[in-house]
């Protein structure tokens, strides 16, 4: 059944997520994108797998300066990065070739901590 609606799942979360700023529905996206890795994952869907981990790193909103446009981050983007990295630590092993963008996101904070403190760019 995941299988034949995936997409759908994926459409709805993503658009719902994308505009709205109610809390209740943005935590229900993302306790729906948090079960579709999970359901993925176990089941070796690949395809869908990286689809849900890539959407929800692209709702972090951390996009290095020079790359794109700045957006403001607002708790949503926060809660996602939470469950990004929640979703490392605790279901890793779902992940598999997944784990690109979950190491890409943790990338991208710590150049922004590292810029934050002062520090020299490349």
């Amino acid at each position: 059944m995941f299988e034949n609606t995936w997409s759908a799942n994926l459409a709805v979360f993503s658009v719902l997520l994308e505009e709205s700023d109610d809390n209740k529905i943005t935590d229900l996206c993302i306790e729906g994108f948090m079960h579709a890795i999970k359901i993925s994952g176990y089941y070796c869907m690949d395809t869908e797998r990286d689809a849900f981990v890539s959407s929800l790193q692209k709702f972090t909103q951390i996009i290095i300066a020079g790359n794109g446009p700045l957006k403001e981050i607002k708790e949503k983007n926060l809660e996602c990065i939470r469950k990004l990295l929640e979703l490392a630590t605790y279901d890793g092993n779902y992940l598999r070739k997944s784990w690109y963008y979950v190491l890409d996101c943790i990338s991208k904070i710590d150049y922004m901590h590292v810029l934050g403190t002062g520090a020299m760019r490349d």
